[in-house]
């Protein structure tokens, strides 16, 4: 270990994603077919349990990092008896300005957040380019595509959810907590989102609402109480559908915002 970084008990690696790993294959005897990983989520875990940020080596941390990945897959296997396959995965998202034009995204501002930013891509690009990892991180733009099997996904970047039809059945993996969430329960991955318990996760609540401070900055709090009226009045929940969601938006007086509202629902994710 090159970085000294709080690590888990029964998974020796960063304590955030120790923590989902344990509890999702260490503890159950169910497995799904697959295990999705986000690369910038393995990186953040990592990075938050650094014991000492002062001193950064993109390096030595990506080293430990692709250390890290080999862990988890040999727990994985082990645990499931080879039952689910581990996948790696790296988005750039590049395309979200013009996926959510109407969107509010959020760029590294501070000089912390582009420090952070900086290490992010410095160290990610060493291990993407790395040709010794026995099974390469798929790499995608916003869209992940998948393999329309069941999966458990490990991510901090909501937006990742809205490829959620590429999976036979997906399932949120939560790191520090172990929690699995599924699609009923997305809501939680908005600002706030505990407070709209009405609220179903889609393009356009990711939108509206924000991702607690990932890619997408909230609206106005008289747009987000306007749409969550709506989501109160027709009954709403986690699983209401994009059909209903469209129809009680078509029902609004004010069909500027109604038009912005259905531009947001329909955005696709590519």
């Amino acid at each position: 270990m090159r970085v000294i970084r709080d690590v888990g008990e029964e998974v020796p690696i960063s304590i955030g994603t120790s923590v989902a790993i344990t509890k999702a294959f260490l503890e159950v005897d169910v497995y799904p077919e697959q295990l999705w990983i986000n690369l910038r989520t393995l990186f953040r875990n990592f990075h938050g349990a650094m014991t000492n940020k002062m001193i950064i080596n993109s390096e030595d941390i990506y080293i430990d990092l692709v250390e890290e990945m080999r862990m988890i897959e040999d727990v994985v296997q082990t645990s499931s008896g080879d039952r689910t396959e581990v996948v790696f995965y790296y988005s750039s998202y590049r395309a979200l300005p013009s996926i959510f034009p109407k969107a509010i995204l959020r760029e590294p501002t501070t000089a912390k957040q582009i420090d952070y930013a900086v290490l992010e891509r410095e160290v990610l690009e060493y291990l993407l380019a790395d040709e010794d990892i026995e099974v390469p991180p798929r790499r995608f733009d916003v869209k992940i595509k998948g393999d329309d099997k069941e999966a458990l996904i490990i991510t901090s970047f909501p937006v990742d959810l809205l490829s959620k039809r590429e999976f036979s059945k997906l399932t949120l993996l939560e790191t520090h907590t172990g929690k699995m969430k599924r699609e009923n329960s997305w809501n939680s991955k908005l600002t706030s989102g505990k407070n709209f318990p009405r609220l179903p996760f889609n393009a356009l609540t990711l939108q509206i609402y924000g991702d607690s401070g990932n890619h997408f900055a909230a609206m106005p709090s008289s747009v987000k109480k306007t749409l969550y009226e709506i989501a109160e009045t027709n009954k709403w929940s986690g699983l209401t559908t994009h059909a209903k969601v469209l129809f009680n938006i078509n029902s609004m007086r004010d069909v500027v915002l109604a038009d912005i509202f259905k531009l947001m629902l329909r955005a696709q994710v590519k």
